[in-house]
């Protein structure tokens, strides 16, 4: 602990793609992050494409823009298992926080698959959301658009919704975020 911040800190950013909007009945397809030291610098990468075991319950976007995630992976159990061990791994004494896009959706989904497969939760309970971040560090608007949030920080937006494609790209927001000078609180 140095100037009474704890450093000893691991973030996770995590993208997810799934069948639909609802936890338990839809199911993830795609999981990808990207590990940060307490210095924002990337530590790893994880991927993993997780076969559907319902395909017929994806949504009608998911069939029209990601049908091909709807086919072949690997046994969910088997890729969130794996998945919790690299967290682990990597973390290893350190606070491992999750960081995403939209925590309600992703966390809620990877909350209900990781229980539904008697995994624990490989987080602390504080999460960091990118949305509220960056309307609290570039003072945005609440409806702001999301490419030109990202230009702002001089990233290219993916757009891609790969999971892992995201996720680096959800990293490199974070990291420049982490990294703009901001004013004390008084």
């Amino acid at each position: 602990m140095r100037d009474g911040w704890d450093r000893s800190v691991r973030f996770f950013v995590v993208d997810l793609e799934f069948s639909g909007f609802i936890p338990g009945f839809h199911e993830i397809l795609e999981l990808g992050a990207v590990a940060l030291d307490e210095q924002y610098e990337p530590l790893g990468e994880w991927q993993a494409r997780l076969a559907a075991r319902h395909p017929e319950r994806a949504s009608d976007w998911v069939r029209e823009h990601q049908a091909h995630l709807l086919v072949g992976g690997e046994p969910p159990e088997r890729a969130l298992s794996a998945f919790v061990e690299w967290v682990a791994r990597l973390r290893g004494e350190h606070t491992a926080y999750y960081v995403g896009w939209t925590c309600g959706a992703d966390l809620a989904h990877l909350d209900t698959a990781l229980r539904a497969h008697h995994l624990e939760w490989p987080f602390h309970y504080r999460h960091i959301e990118l949305n509220s971040l960056l309307v609290g560090r570039l003072g945005l608007p609440w409806d702001y658009e999301h490419s030109t949030a990202l230009r702002m920080l001089g990233v290219e937006p993916a757009g891609a919704h790969v999971a892992l494609v995201d996720a680096r790209e959800a990293a490199l927001v974070f990291q420049r975020l982490m990294r703009t000078p901001r004013e004390p609180v008084t």
